[in-house]
């Protein structure tokens, strides 16, 4: 996506609610690194800014997210300007959550978002009331749920330090077989000239 077809913001916090003005018509989208297997939950709400001289009409807010290899992971559709939606990384790395708003009356926005990943997303209250769970049963679920999320947060970053391990590594292998190339043609180059000067002398001396 281009620069004109929206605006770009990096969320770099697990969970941190982000508030930012568009226009009816445009994009706001955020990159947030995951790992694999991560649940996300999505919080919005688009609210219109006040102008006694427009007359609001209804608009709808879509919303998408695709990760690093452009592949569409999520598309809601067209929904209320307040509302929330979730779904879980398939692949790590960077993914774009974004936010659309549909209109044509190119109004000011006022956008709140706001993304939790892991346990921060679960409604522990509303959990409990389901299962009918006591408050150590309730506890012992949120530190399960905790350690699962900093599992696999552990493994996410393993993962991405042996990836920049093997590339370091590609990389003074490369340098390295540069230097000995350099090395051999300065050398060779030396060679060559030391000849070449040796049958020039004795060219001018037999001369």
């Amino acid at each position: 996506m281009r620069i004109s077809q929206g605006v770009f913001l990096l969320l770099i916090a697990a969970a941190l609610g982000v508030y930012v003005e568009i226009e009816e018509g445009q994009k706001v989208c955020f990159q947030e690194e995951l790992g694999q297997e991560v649940s996300v939950l999505v919080k919005f709400q688009v609210i219109p800014k006040k102008d006694g001289g427009i007359v609001l009409s209804p608009f709808t807010v879509a919303g998408t997210v695709k990760d690093n290899r452009g592949n569409t992971v999520f598309e809601s559709g067209e929904v209320k300007p307040e509302g929330r939606f979730s779904f879980i990384s398939k692949t790590s790395g960077e993914h774009e959550i974004c936010l659309e708003v549909a209109g044509t009356q190119k109004r000011k926005m006022d956008v709140h978002i706001d993304i939790a990943t892991g346990d921060l997303q679960v409604d522990y209250a509303t959990l409990a009331r389901s299962e009918n769970l006591n408050d150590m049963e309730l506890d012992l679920k949120r530190i399960e749920d905790k350690m699962k999320s900093i599992q696999s947060e552990q493994a996410y970053m393993r993962g991405r330090e042996a990836a920049q391990r093997n590339t370091d590594e590609s990389s003074n292998t490369r340098v390295m077989w540069f230097a000995i190339a350099q090395t051999v043609l300065l050398l060779g180059t030396g060679l060559w000239q030391m000849m070449h000067l040796r049958r020039f002398f004795r060219q001018r001396k037999i001369s």
